[in-house]
């Protein structure tokens, strides 16, 4: 692999990337494919971070039909969650959820979400349409990662269904959940999808869990 791209500048350029993506631009569909963008953060890659050098996203031109991309199949135990004219999602069959159309999100988890106080093993997946452009959506998220000094263990650039997506992990996080794990799809002028999920035990099963869940994302325009 080749050596890691400075975190920040890679992170802002993702603005464009996103906005790109299905819209017809060639360097969006190069990017898809191209496996040095997958990485693991060094200490090194964390220094001296920087969104200063990055360069201003270009504007990106529309699809003409909004992009939905096809979900895969519904797993066993599973049970499909819809917020309309928003999004659907794949989430386990007896987690709980609550959403809200008018802000176009939700909240997803594994205990009852009546519940506050988190607690070991509790896992809660927020989800996002937001009407604004991936330029604007994922350069103010990228900011604000930055700002934070959180430890970015891992990104990479990943199909979601056929869109164009960012999957970041955070760890060591001092708030409530120490992990955070992170998706984030663009869909050009139409909006932007954010799911982030928290949570305080890091397993191969419940990263599994969460690609799942994160992977399901379809947007739902009607």
């Amino acid at each position: 692999m080749q050596p890691v791209h400075r975190l920040a500048t890679v992170l802002i350029i993702v603005a464009w990337i996103l906005g790109a993506a299905r819209a017809g631009h060639p360097q969006a569909e190069a990017l898809e494919v191209n496996p040095d963008l997958s990485a693991e953060v060094t200490p090194e890659d964390r220094a001296e971070i920087s969104p200063e050098s990055a360069p201003e996203p270009a504007p990106v031109a529309s699809p003409s039909r909004p992009p939905v991309g096809t979900p895969p199949p519904l797993p066993e135990g599973f049970r499909t969650y819809v917020l309309p004219r928003a999004f659907s999602v794949h989430i386990p069959a007896d987690w709980g959820s609550e959403g809200s159309e008018m802000e176009r999100s939700a909240v997803i988890t594994n205990y009852p979400t009546d519940r506050t106080t988190p607690q070991p093993g509790d896992i809660k997946t927020e989800v996002q349409f937001l009407s604004e452009s991936p330029n604007t959506a994922i350069s103010r998220a990228v900011d604000a990662v930055v700002a934070t000094g959180y430890t970015v263990t891992s990104y990479r650039f990943l199909p979601v269904n056929g869109i164009l997506g960012l999957r970041l992990q955070l760890a060591d996080v001092p708030l409530e959940y120490p992990y955070q794990f992170m998706t984030y799809i663009g869909y050009g002028s139409y909006g932007t999808a954010i799911l982030v999920s928290y949570y305080h035990t890091d397993t191969p099963e419940t990263r599994a869990l969460l690609e799942q869940i994160h992977g399901s994302f379809v947007p739902v325009y009607r």
